[in-house]
């Protein structure tokens, strides 16, 4: 990720935890790379905080392409919303969660937002139990995106469920009981050291 883009993802993330989401500092808590071959299936409907060994919600995921997409490429669709509804016990990502869910969408009537065309560097992001899914890929050339989860700062880690055990792999060695701060899980932005900055300018 260049620097520019790294720095507008950091405070836009910020925005969220401190304005509109939890008022507590964000910090990583993985990264990977997603790539869809070219003409593979879609991704079923799913929720992604069910994946995660964490004794609070507060997460968000951001979802960037690391090249131009076009609408062929099959971009994020999410269901408006349902992030409010928590978890609604789909299971893992599967043919079955997107059954369930797509029967739960259609029954309640829920509206979904799809983002078609992106260029690299454009960015979604969603909260941990945001319903979402993804179209096919339908064109002849890979999709390659950069997915990083953000969750609070103060967040400990809990026992995993056999679903969670791949994921204490991207928590530095950190054990159930532990806060999630090792070197691979860093503060994107301290809220007091910004704080404290911002006062004693004022004090100048």
């Amino acid at each position: 990720m260049n620097p520019r883009t790294a720095m507008v993802v950091s405070f836009f993330v910020l925005f969220l935890f401190e304005v509109g989401h939890t008022g507590a500092a964000p910090l990583p808590q993985d990264d990977q790379a997603l790539i869809k071959e070219a003409g593979g299936g879609h991704t079923p409907w799913h929720q992604d905080q069910g994946y995660w060994p964490l004794d609070n919600t507060d997460t968000v995921t951001m979802w960037m392409p690391l090249v131009d997409i076009s609408d062929d490429v099959g971009s994020m669709t999410f269901a408006d919303g349902s992030h409010l509804g928590g978890d609604i016990a789909a299971g893992a990502i599967s043919d079955d969660s997107h059954a369930a869910i797509s029967s739960l969408l259609e029954r309640d009537d829920t509206e979904t937002t799809t983002y078609g065309a992106l260029e690299a560097g454009d960015a979604t992001f969603h909260a941990g139990w945001t319903l979402h899914s993804a179209g096919p890929n339908k064109s002849n050339v890979e999709r390659a995106v950069m997915t990083i989860i953000y969750v609070a700062d103060g967040t400990h880690i809990t026992q995993p469920t056999d679903q969670q055990r791949l994921d204490m792999g991207w928590l530095g060695g950190a054990r159930p009981g532990d806060l999630v701060d090792s070197e691979m899980n860093p503060l994107v932005w301290s809220t007091q050291q910004n704080a404290s900055s911002a006062s004693a300018s004022a004090v100048r």
